[in-house]
Formats: structure tokens, sequence, C-alpha cells
């Protein structure tokens, strides 16, 4: 084990042992930038960053000088606060980054030395705390705030803005608990978010290189800046101290494609100058404008005057000798209205001539104040007797309009005048003058107002010629206004049945005539059915129909005629036929017209059993 004892020159700390601040926390610490360096056991170093990363706070001046610090002494070989390059130099095995170089350190668990930190270097599961200082970053030239330490959980340093020298690294500090190296004071300070913290700084306002900021050749980020600018750089620790800042002096904008006034926008807000273009047609102005680092004249090319709107030769007129409808100043082919009527001229009728109303009598899309023609019927209208009406000019034929189509004078000549009301009919809504409009009137040209309509066909009766709609004319209908095409008239009076109260002209009315068609006054029925026998096929309704009825008035279904002489019994008063009435015949249904009675029984032989009255029946 190497133990090199070097003397430390840091912050003036007291070499007693007391309680750390933050006792019994254990808090694990970033070990990406508090940890091993070059390999060794237990090496933590504080990693500086080169960068140009910088945050704002004014006030300070880097110093010439630094205040003068004394560390703990070395005691013992690899003992706390001995000089060591790795952790295998240590008695803890843990060597450590501090403001002159790397130290051995001690383990801990909640105490350090005054002045030191116990800090989480090694996380679960075999968690390792050991003593870090406070301070071993102050003053350093920084870029970001952990390389100050603001990552620990003790002692945390930032890394504080001093204006245009660069950035310097604060520590910790709290007062009336943790207390500042000699030349240092604590002070509350805005770090980079723009908080404020508690932090040591120089009693000086200043800070300069240590021993290891020279040897490790720290950075910090700066800026030269003037009226011109803000131009940012890098000054370093070397031998002799810090560099100037290698920012470069701002100055106003050239076109020379760089950026010098740093505000990183190259040949910006170049002040221009001006230029001119001449030919033949005139003089253009303009100004010289820097492009590509050049200076380029951007006055246009002075050209023939043409009617564009643009001042083409620049002698300082615009479309001069074109028109200019409404002498407004503004040439016809670049105005917007060129007849200054409100109306632009792509929706204007008459874009020459002022007319707000835009009235287009003939819908032709030309409006009537620049129309030649107003009503498009091909006659000008300064030749047209009545221009604002297509119908009416002279050599029109005559329409039936209420207009005098020809310009003669005379209005719908030769035009019927049905009611002679001196409308004619093609132009009075009503031609029959009964009241009714013509649209509405079921005989427009024959009056009518009760406009009846037998056949319902919408044609009035006084002008239909055929009322019932019967396929019959109205002249050769027996029935006009009831439908009968069969014409059928049963008793031949010139009045149809369809229409005729007594069709059979029996002085009995239809509606109570047992046989309408059929004459018979008397309305004779026998079998008391609707039906009077005069046109009743059954006149008894013995099912047997008239015609072949023996007794047609008589029911009788079964026809019985025993004298066959063709009138059935029911209905005949010698049913044998012995011409003797039934009445006074012994025997009626038997023939024995001499009525012989042997037992004078009033049975006649031919039909009596015993015709002597003895106990014994006639055999046979």
């Amino acid at each position: 084990m190497s133990h090199s004892r070097s003397m430390l020159v840091v912050c003036c700390l007291a070499w007693a042992v007391a309680a750390c601040s933050g006792a019994g926390q254990v808090t694990e610490t970033d070990l990406g930038d508090i940890g091993p360096d070059g390999g060794g056991p237990g090496d933590i170093v504080l990693k500086h960053d080169a960068g140009d990363g910088w945050s704002d706070m004014d006030g300070f001046q880097p110093p010439e000088t630094m205040p003068e610090i004394v560390w703990p002494i070395c005691q013992e070989e690899g003992g706390f606060g001995c000089a060591c390059v790795d952790g295998s130099d240590c008695v803890s095995n843990w060597c450590v980054d501090s403001y002159e170089g790397k130290v051995c350190t001690l383990t801990c668990i909640e105490e350090c030395p005054n002045g030191w930190g116990c800090e989480q270097v090694q996380s679960a599961p075999d968690p390792l705390f050991v003593c870090l200082p406070f301070h071993a970053s102050l003053c350093l030239p920084c870029n970001d705030d952990k390389e100050c330490g603001a990552n620990l959980q003790h002692g945390k340093g930032f890394c504080l803005d001093y204006g245009s020298e660069g950035h310097f690294c604060g520590g910790h500090c709290q007062p009336g608990v943790s207390s500042c190296p000699q030349g240092y004071v604590c002070q509350e300070t805005p770090i980079g978010s723009g908080a404020l913290k508690f932090q040591c700084l120089p009693s000086s306002e200043m800070c300069a290189c240590s021993a290891k900021a020279i040897e490790q050749g720290l950075k910090t980020s700066c800026f030269v800046e003037n009226e011109a600018g803000q131009c940012f750089g890098t000054r370093w620790c070397k031998e002799g101290g810090l560099s100037d800042c290698d920012a470069k002096v701002p100055k106003p904008e050239e076109c020379n494609l760089e950026d010098d006034d740093c505000n990183g926008i190259a040949d910006d807000n170049v002040p221009p100058e001006s230029c001119s273009t001449k030919n033949g047609f005139g003089e253009c102005l303009g100004e010289k404008v820097c492009t590509d680092g050049k200076w380029k004249c951007e006055a246009k090319e002075p050209a023939q005057e043409i009617c564009d709107g643009v001042d083409n030769n620049c002698d300082g007129k615009v479309d001069e000798g074109s028109l200019d409808t409404d002498t407004d100043g503004i040439a016809n082919c670049v105005d917007d209205d060129d007849d200054d009527d409100g109306l632009p001229d792509d929706q204007d009728n008459c874009s020459l001539v002022e007319n707000p109303g835009q009235e287009d009598n003939d819908s032709d899309l030309i409006g009537d104040l620049c129309d030649p023609d107003d009503d498009n019927d091909q006659v000008p209208d300064e030749a047209d007797c009545n221009p604002l009406d297509g119908d009416i000019y002279e050599g029109a034929l005559e329409a039936c309009d209420g207009k005098d189509n020809d310009c003669d004078g005379i209005v719908d000549e030769g035009e019927l005048d049905t009611d002679g009301d001196g409308l004619t009919d093609c132009m009075d809504p009503d031609d029959d003058d009964d009241g009714l409009p013509d649209f509405a009137d079921n005989c427009p040209l024959v009056p009518n107002p009760n406009q009846k309509n037998a056949d319902g066909d919408g044609m009035g009766d006084l002008c239909d010629p055929d009322d019932d709609n019967d396929g019959v004319p109205d002249e050769a209908d027996n029935c006009l206004l009831a439908k009968n095409p069969d014409q059928k008239d049963s008793d031949q009076d010139g009045l149809g049945d369809a229409c005729d109260d007594d069709d059979d002209n029996d002085g009995v009315a239809d509606d109570d005539d047992n046989c309408p068609t059929v004459a018979n006054p008397l309305q004779t029925n026998s079998d008391k059915d609707p039906l009077g026998d005069a046109c009743d096929d059954d006149d008894d309704n013995d099912g047997v129909m008239d015609p072949f009825d023996n007794c047609p008035n008589t029911v009788n279904p079964d026809q019985k005629d025993t004298d066959g002489d063709g009138f059935g019994d029911a209905c005949t008063n010698d049913k044998d036929g012995d011409q003797v009435l039934d009445d006074e015949d012994n025997c009626p249904l038997v023939n024995n017209p001499d009525q012989a009675d042997l037992d004078q029984d009033g049975k006649g032989n031919a039909c009596d059993d015993d015709i002597d009255g003895d106990p014994f029946k006639k055999e046979g």
C-alpha cells in the first residue's frame, strides 16, 4: 500500500470529530458523479465538465489568490486526510476528491468530522456510507451544479454565475449550523433555477485557480458583451491563473457570412444601401441587400408601361394612358369596380355603367343600362315600340295575351269574347260571366252557377254531350241523367226504365209495384211473396214453375192428378173426371158417373169395400 502524505491546503476545518448534519438519514447519492475513479477500490472523484453550461448570477469577479485553508494533519499512513491515488492507499479503502486533490476518508454510519458529511456511496443490498468534504469543489470553475456537489445529501454546492467572468462552485453552509472556511462568507445567493440558497462565497468576491483546477484544466463558460451584442466563449485554469475569455468581441453585423454580433444569425440586420437600375425605359431605385455574403442591388429592371397596376418604367406614374371609367385614379385593368357602383366587376352585369340595382329585364346577365336589347326580342331598344316586352314589336304575330303584339293599336284582334264583356277569353278570368273563375268552372264557356254535374266527370251538365256518361249522346238518350246504355223502355213510353217511375205504365209506381216491368194493375199475388203473379214464375210458391204446374195458383208440390186431365187434384172440383163434382161424388177419386150405392151407405159401390153392408168385405 502506498502512503503519499502531501499536505493539502483547503478551508479551515477543525479536526475534532462532530456529528454530521442530517445524521441518521440514509440517502443514496448519484454514484455516476461521486464514485470510484481510476479503478481502485473506494476511489471517489467529483468530476468537472469542461463544457459551456452557465447560469445567471452577477456581481462577483475572480480573485487573484485563494485564502489559506488548514487541512487535517495526516496522522498515520493511509489515515484520514492523507493524500492518496486510489482506495488501496487508504486504511478505509476509500480515497475521495477534495479541493487540492484526493485524500483518504472514513466510513461512517451517522457522524463525520466537522465540515464533512456522511453520504451513501453504495446502494442496497450492501449500502455503504463514507465521509465527504463539504467544500471539495469550492471556487472551482464549473458549468453544472453536479460538478459542485449539488447531488449530495449533505454539503450541497452549486455552480454560481459570476457574470461575464464565468461560473464557479459555491460551498454548503447554514448560518449558525455549518460555517464556511476562512476567507469565505455564508450568503443567500441565487442558483441556476432562480431559487435562493445559502452558499460559501469568497470575501473578496473573487475566485482563483487552485492547483487541482490547473492540473485538471477546469473550464467555465464566459462572454464578452458590448452595445453590438454578447459573444460566448470559454476560459480555463492554467499556470498563472485563469485564461482570458476566448469569446470574440461583438461588432455590428457586416455582409461577410459571419455572425458578427453573436445572435446566432449571420448577416442579419445589415443596413441596406441605395442603388438603381437604368435602361432605355427609365431608371428604377432600390436597395443593396446582403445575400450569401455579397451585396446585391434589388432595384427592379425598368420596363415599358403596361396596364397592370405597377409603375413599370419607374416614372412615378401608374398605368398612364389606360382607361379609368370611374376616374378614381385606378385603371380599369386593375380596378375591382370599374364603374364605382359598389359591385365588384365579376359580379356586375354592367361593369362599365353604374347600376347598383342590377336591373336585367330579359335575365340575359347584361344589365338594362348597358343592354342594347332589354327584352331580347332581337329588335334594338331604340327601334322597339316596347323595349321591355319581348312579345311586343312591329311585325310580331298577334297572340291572345292582352297585348298589342304587332303595335297596330288593337289588342287581341279576332279573338273570342264569349260573354261579350270586352275581354277576350284568353285574358278573361270568367269567360261565361257566371261568377265562377274559369279554372274552377266545369262549363267555362256556358253560364252554370249551380255547377251541376250528373256523372261527376268534371264537365257540367250544361256543356256535357253525355250527362250520364253512359255512351249515349243526350239527344238520343231516353234517360239524360241516369246511366242506361241499353236504353230499356218496358212500356215504350219514350222514357227509359232507369228514369221512369212506372216502367210498365200500369198506374202503380215502380216502388209499390210487385211487377214493375209487367203491367198488373190488380197486383194479384197468390203466394204473397214480393212478386206479383204476372211476373212470378211460381205463383203458388210450391217449387213447381208455373209452366209445368197443374195447379199454378194452388200449392201442390206432388202434382197429383187423379183423372189425368192436366188439372191437379188440388185445384179441380172433379178429381176423378166422372162429371160429378167432388162435393157430390160418393167416390170423388174413382170414376163412377152412375153413383151406384147398393147398401146406401153414402160410399159408392166403385169405392166401397162392402157394397151390400154385410159383415164380409168385397174381395178383389
